[in-house]
């Protein structure tokens, strides 16, 4: 009952009166709680003190709501006296962890069985007994503990044999259960009751001169007594609260050995309040420190799982997303149990290791990388490092996910891959031409070269800044300042600047007057990469067009082609860094163009897609903005 009292999760559905999924009801409760332990009566009230859910029968959940509502914000552990018998009934308040406000109450029973009984019936000093519960076959059990919670007991011997009956008492004093004991190993009834009739007749007069004496002298010495005891009460509840308190004074009446007990009762009370205001300062210091520690381990982005004698004792949020359930969940499970039993593969390796090898390879050799495969994340790599407490042996695991460095350590080999093989061609170019000129003195010949050695230059500059782009894309091509643009000034400035460089023929349909938010050079950069990646595969003596238009409340620039198109299974992946449509494509170029593009639109809060074009075959590149106001007029 505790440990959803404290579930976070469970708190939230109380705290907003909300019935949770059935899937969740049946994994966490119906299904869950049967099978690992005999509850089978449950009562979940919400903050409103209406039922989120309940098991059981009718008869039973009343019941329990009778034992919550006379909870009083405090837990509650009773009997009841359910439709097929006695039953142990627990009600606590739901509070989250750390403690919050209340949220509701939650309500468990499991019935009486004879397993249970030595937790409640041994109620003499024979060595076995039997007892009877209702509706329970008789069930031997060891006279070890004593039970508080019975009334109306009666006993007698005959022929050696001892029979005890009493009443189970429950809430409200309500009589829960009848419960017979026997025992056959008393001896016979003369040996037993003789000597105590004796020892009875023979102290009676010592017994009534006892109470001649106690009712003379109860008024001189009560009075006092009563003081003393309201006085010790009284204080001794003040310094465990480390308030202060006044000394009792007491009148000349008093014999001295109650001034010196007083005496006495004042000096340890003074101790006990000085240490108590200690021990709170202390306490406090510790709540912070600890408050401090939750907040550094629940914000950390690194798995953090603490192991006491073996058994998961903290684990913060990040150690349950990683390993796919709620980090309360780990609370109590082993290292084996965590994992559930599989072994994880280390990377760049053929090993497969559990986590309790991993746990002691890390200790010995230093953090360990193991991949896993994350529900909808894909494969992921993580780096495990473990420390042990030298005095208390507790073991910290901290698991890092690595991922995304790696990535960007494959991503930095491909870059200079890729870079050195598309540099070698343009530099070669430019290498030739300058041999031209050093052995061609005619204009003609020297003019031609430096056209090509300049056109190879342009294209080793094309690609030096897209590499220098995409390397820190989401810093540099980011909008570093958001003002108005005006997109139909946008586009017809963009194309008039194309026109005279590219070989196709480009034609502007503006249909809207739209402005968006954001930076017009990192707009303009987007729009004139489409533009080049559609003169780079359409035919020389094609149109591409370029339209402005207006959906609602966003714009869309669209930059249309008569090239060869996209497959569809290739859309997507075009935008990727160094993804081109056709990897055999002897057009120059790393595959960034689009990747860029891509990166600016959504940094302004826009996407862009390609699709086919209407018009027979070629491709159509759409990016959609959000419009700074309202849809703007038509024009």
């Amino acid at each position: 009952a505790d440990n959803y009292s404290e579930w976070d999760e469970f708190y939230e559905f109380s705290a907003s009166n909300t019935r949770p999924p059935d899937d969740w009801l049946s994994s966490e409760l119906a299904d869950w709680l049967p099978l690992r332990s005999d509850i089978r009566t449950l009562l979940w009230l919400g903050a409103d003190g209406n039922t989120i859910w309940s098991m059981g029968s009718a008869h039973d959940v009343a019941r329990l709501a009778d034992l919550a509502a006379a909870t009083h914000g405090e837990p509650l552990a009773t009997r009841l006296r359910f439709e097929d018998g006695p039953a142990l009934a627990v009600a606590v308040p739901i509070t989250g962890f750390p403690l919050k406000r209340i949220a509701g109450t939650f309500a468990v029973a499991e019935p009486i069985g004879t397993a249970m009984a030595q937790e409640f019936a041994a109620l003499s000093n024979a060595t076995t007994v039997t007892i009877r519960t209702v509706d329970e076959a008789a069930t031997p059990v060891t006279n070890t503990v004593r039970a508080p919670a019975f009334t109306g007991m009666t006993s007698s011997l005959d022929e050696g044999v001892l029979h005890v009956t009493a009443n189970l008492i429950g809430l409200g004093g309500e009589r829960v259960a009848s419960v017979s004991i026997f025992d056959s190993g008393v001896a016979s009834a003369d040996p037993l009751y003789v000597p105590l009739l004796t020892a009875l007749g023979t102290s009676g007069l010592a017994l009534a001169a006892a109470l001649l004496l106690a009712l003379t002298t109860t008024r001189f010495v009560r009075k006092p007594i009563d003081e003393l005891a309201a006085y010790v009460r009284d204080v001794g509840m003040r310094a465990v609260e480390g308030a202060p308190y006044a000394p009792l004074e007491v009148g000349g009446d008093v014999p001295a050995e109650f001034r010196t007990m007083l005496g006495t009762v004042d000096d340890l009370t003074g101790r006990l309040a000085a240490r108590q205001a200690e021990l709170r300062g202390a306490l406090a210091q510790a709540e912070e420190a600890e408050e401090r520690f939750r907040i550094a381990v629940d914000d950390s982005p690194e798995a953090k799982l603490l192991f006491v004698d073996g058994m998961i004792r903290v684990a913060n949020p990040a150690a349950g997303f990683q390993m796919g359930v709620p980090a309360e969940r780990l609370i109590g499970l082993s290292m084996a149990d965590a994992m559930g039993g599989r072994a994880l593969p280390v990377a760049e390796s053929d090993q497969a290791l559990t986590l309790a090898e991993l746990v002691a390879h890390a200790v010995e050799s230093g953090p360990v990388t193991v991949v896993v495969d994350a529900a909808g994340r894909g494969t992921r790599w993580l780096q495990i490092a473990a420390s042990v407490h030298p005095g208390s042996g507790e073991v910290l695991v901290t698991s890092r996910d690595v991922t995304e460095d790696r990535r960007r350590d494959e991503l930095r080999a491909e870059i200079l891959e890729t870079v050195s093989h598309d540099l070698k061609s343009p530099l070669s170019v430019i290498s030739g031409y300058l041999d031209i000129l050093e052995r061609q003195p005619d204009t003609e010949v020297v003019g031609k070269a430096v056209g090509g050695a300049r056109d190879g230059m342009a294209r080793v500059l094309e690609m030096l800044e897209d590499l220098l782009a995409t390397t820190k894309a989401e810093d540099f091509l980011a909008p570093r300042t958001m003002s108005l643009v005006h997109l139909d000034r946008l586009a017809a400035d963009t194309v008039d600047s194309l026109r005279p460089v590219v070989r196709q023929e480009i034609e502007l349909r503006t249909c809207c007057a739209a402005t968006t938010r954001g930076e017009d050079r990192r707009l303009r950069q987007a729009l004139a990469n489409l533009i080049g990646n559609a003169a780079k595969y359409s035919p020389d003596d094609s149109t591409i067009t370029v339209a402005l238009e207006c959906l609602g409340d966003r714009a869309a620039l669209v930059v249309e082609d008569e090239g060869p198109g996209v497959p569809p299974e290739e859309r997507d992946r075009i935008f990727e860094r160094f993804e081109r449509a056709d990897a055999t494509s002897s057009q120059p170029g790393l595959g960034l163009g689009l990747y860029i593009v891509r990166t600016i639109v959504q940094g302004h809060g826009g996407s862009v897609h390609v699709e086919q074009r209407a018009e027979g075959t070629g491709a159509r590149f759409v990016v959609e903005l959000p419009l700074a106001a309202g849809r703007p007029p038509a024009g």
